[in-house]
């Protein structure tokens, strides 16, 4: 297992052993820390800032396809998607995984409530669940929202009781230190996942200037044969180890 040294978070990940969490999704930007079990006892996943990448997604569906999946993103275009993979073909890059990406989300259309709006002070957690989701259950909330997440986060707090994990990009993180650590005191989830994002740098300070929190309800921290095992089989990454932050 790996650590780095992040002194501006203000949370303590004690002797959790995290040996059975994996990462599913992208390997670079739009992948997430998870446990198997937690996907599986979810009844729902809300993902809030899709983009063009849905390999979190079908990630998540391909463990658990009975629960309820419900993407966000105002910014979607369906036609640009299409168009996608042709434009990387002139640019000789990457065309098979963006044939590959169009695919997938043709496939989870079908499969999914697809809402074109913005999460934020007008679309709030909680429209989504009275709209959306039956009141009994819990489940995953997925947040990559490009700098809209600190308007919603009293409004996650207060949602939290619906939630058996949570997995959050924040961005600009230098000018939001204070929120993110109150929200983390806050939150009372175990982080059991952390990353930079490599696509956003480091201010002069050597802070990331955005950085991806994965969180899981304390049941589903304590390892199981299960978890281990498929662990192996659905991480995406070389060496299934985690970055926890020290400070």
């Amino acid at each position: 297992m790996k650590e780095v040294k992040c002194g501006f978070l203000k949370f303590d990940s004690g002797d959790l052993d995290l040996n059975h969490v994996i990462r599913i999704g992208a390997v670079r930007d739009g992948g997430y820390f998870v446990t198997k079990r937690l996907i599986e006892d979810a009844d729902f996943l809300i993902s809030g800032g899709i983009s063009y990448n849905v390999a979190f997604e079908k990630d998540f569906w391909d463990i658990n396809r009975t629960a309820k999946l419900i993407m966000i993103d105002g910014s979607f275009n369906f036609f640009t998607y299409i168009a996608r993979p042709f434009y990387w073909m002139l640019f000789k890059r990457s065309f098979t995984m963006k044939i590959g990406g169009l695919i997938d989300m043709l496939f989870l259309k079908k499969k999914a409530t697809f809402l074109k709006k913005y999460l934020g002070p007008d679309f709030t957690m909680q429209q989504i669940v009275q709209t959306h989701i039956k009141q009994e259950g819990k489940g995953y909330l997925k947040l990559d929202i490009e700098g809209a997440e600190y308007a919603l986060l009293e409004d996650i707090i207060s949602f939290r009781q619906r939630l058996i994990g949570f997995a959050i990009e924040f961005h600009d993180v230098p000018d939001h230190i204070a929120e993110i650590n109150s929200f983390l005191l806050r939150f009372k989830m175990n982080v059991i996942g952390f990353n930079i994002n490599e696509t956003g740098g480091l201010n002069e300070a050597g802070i990331p200037k955005v950085i991806e929190l994965c969180f899981a309800d304390e049941a589903y921290i304590k390892p199981t044969d299960t978890d281990i095992k498929a662990g192996k089989k659905f991480s995406n990454e070389p060496v299934n180890e985690l970055l926890i932050p020290t400070f």
